[in-house]
This record gives C-alpha cells, sequence and structure tokens, in this order.
C-alpha cells in the first residue's frame, strides 16, 4: 500500500521527484552500507527512505498547489476587475439604451 501512495505521488509532481528520488536513493544506499550484514534492520532503514520520499513527495505536490491556487486567484481578480472596468459599464449602458430603442420602435408600429 506504501508503494501505491508513493507512486502515486511521484505522478503528481515529476519535477519535485528528481530531488525526492536524489534523496530517496542515498538514504538507501546508506541503510545498505550500514546494515550489510542484517537484513531486516536494512528492510527497516529502506522502510524509512520510502516512507520519508513519500512526505517529499507530497510536500512538493502541496507547495505546487498552492503555487497553482494563487495563480487562479489573481486570474479572477483580472476577470472581475475586467467585468466590472468603465468600459464594460459603457457598454452594458450602450446595449441597454439600443434595447429601450427597439421596444419604443416595435410600439410605435404596432399602434
Amino acid at each position: 500500500m506504501m508503494y501505491r501512495f508513493v507512486l502515486a505521488l511521484s505522478l503528481v509532481s515529476p519535477l519535485a521527484n528528481a530531488d525526492c528520488a536524489l534523496e530517496q536513493n542515498w538514504c538507501e544506499a546508506t541503510c545498505k552500507v550500514r546494515f550489510v550484514t542484517n537484513d531486516a534492520e536494512q528492510a527497516g532503514c529502506i522502510s524509512r527512505c520510502v516512507a520519508e520520499r513519500a512526505v517529499c513527495s507530497a510536500k512538493v505536490g502541496a507547495d505546487k498547489a498552492t503555487d497553482i491556487g494563487k495563480e487562479v486567484l489573481e486570474d479572477s481578480k483580472s476577470f472581475i476587475n475586467g467585468l466590472t472596468s468603465d468600459s464594460v459599464k459603457e457598454m452594458g449602458e450602450n446595449a441597454w439604451d439600443k434595447t429601450k430603442d427597439f421596444l419604443n420602435g416595435m410600439k410605435k408600429e404596432s399602434n
């Protein structure tokens, strides 16, 4: 299950995975050297490396999501500013005036 979690996180943020993968490789290499004669301790150490990789990938993914959220917020602000600008208000007023003229023209012809 932990393997699936790490795999899912690795698909989310490929750029950051280079650093996370490098850290994991270093950690695993250290485990293999430290516990060269004890397979159980080596397996426990490597499991810790995998868990640290998951945390690293999750942190990077969260940071990226925060950055994307900030970009979306800025784009939304620009959209709202454009929607409420004076030129848009003038276009709306002009459209309303033309609609009133159209309706008045229809009234006159029906009389």
